[in-house]
């Protein structure tokens, strides 16, 4: 059965194969009158340097006949179907898959992350024929069996967005928040989906380590004092806000948010000041704004 190359392979097999990569060419091989090499392994290499080079149709044709002398290569049949669906050839792709059936319970137990890829190719059937349930679900599937694949958390998040599916979404944000500790602008997105579903106290965790691991960012401050204030914690939102434009003092929506923070506890004057230094920085005309400088000014006035 075909399998990728490992370094039990003698060096000459190698060089021989890479030459080959390198040298030969479908064209080449038709105008001479040949048919296909024999040697699977040779195919693979083949098909493979065809799309290094964006050839998908000519890595198509290698991959076939590389599934025709091992059909029982799971790698050379899901390297196949992966290349017909980038073709649009959906229905072609799907029968390719369709002989895995019988093995895929043994790819699970011993083959994750080939279990894995069998399921994505089968989410992306699923989604060229319409069928956005079935293409969710199994996009699920081969997320339990490659739990640290990014990209699968990146195509889940966008799915359930795409289905209005919060609790969905924040799953995995929070695993890809995970998976890229380093990412403020992951780490800020799960704290502003935990807003939105009204969980304060883990959205303020989320924003704590966000300004902690970047003091410039305004979206980690501004969704700090959202949560601060939406725990009815003014003062501690008040001083967050503060904080944060101690250090982004050109940061017109802190300044304004701050106005919002000010008023709410009807310190009007302090408020109109927020206000209008946020208008003062904000480059273009808001409505929104100015209104809230003069509702600032009309309270004075009362």
């Amino acid at each position: 059965m075909f399998s990728i190359p490992t370094t039990s392979w003698p060096v000459w097999v190698l060089l021989v194969s890479v030459t080959l990569v390198l040298t030969t060419r479908v064209d080449d091989l038709v105008a001479q009158g040949q048919g296909p090499p024999s040697n699977a392994l040779t195919l693979f290499h083949l098909a493979e340097e065809a799309r290094y080079q964006g050839d998908a149709s000519t890595a198509e044709v290698w991959l076939r006949h590389a599934v025709e002398l091992d059909p029982a290569a799971t790698t050379l049949r899901l390297e196949w179907a992966s290349v017909l669906l980038q073709l649009g050839r959906t229905e072609t792709a799907a029968e390719a898959l369709s002989e895995l059936l019988d093995t895929i319970y043994e790819l699970e137990l011993d083959e994750p992350k080939r279990a894995a890829s069998y399921h994505r190719l089968q989410a992306i059937v699923a989604s060229q024929r319409g069928d956005h349930d079935a293409a969710i679900e199994l996009y699920e599937r081969a997320a339990r069996f490659a739990p640290r694949d990014i990209r699968l958390r990146f195509q889940l998040i966008g799915l359930h967005r795409a289905r209005g599916s919060n609790a969905g979404t924040l799953t995995h944000l929070k695993t890809a928040a995970d998976l890229r500790p380093q990412s403020v602008e992951l780490r800020v997105e799960v704290g502003r989906l935990t807003l939105a579903l009204e969980q304060w106290s883990e959205a303020e965790g989320h924003f704590r380590t966000a300004v902690a691991m970047d003091a410039v960012n305004t979206g980690a401050w501004q969704g700090l004092g959202q949560a601060l204030v939406a725990q009815g914690r003014l003062a501690a939102g008040e001083e967050a806000l503060l904080t944060g434009i101690t250090e982004i003092p050109e940061s017109a929506p802190l300044h304004e948010q701050l106005g919002d923070v000010l008023y709410e506890q009807d310190r009007l004057e302090a408020a109109l000041a927020a206000y209008r230094k946020a208008a003062e920085l904000t480059r273009a005309d808001s409505s929104d704004l100015q209104a809230k400088i003069d509702r600032a000014e009309a309270g004075l006035i009362e």
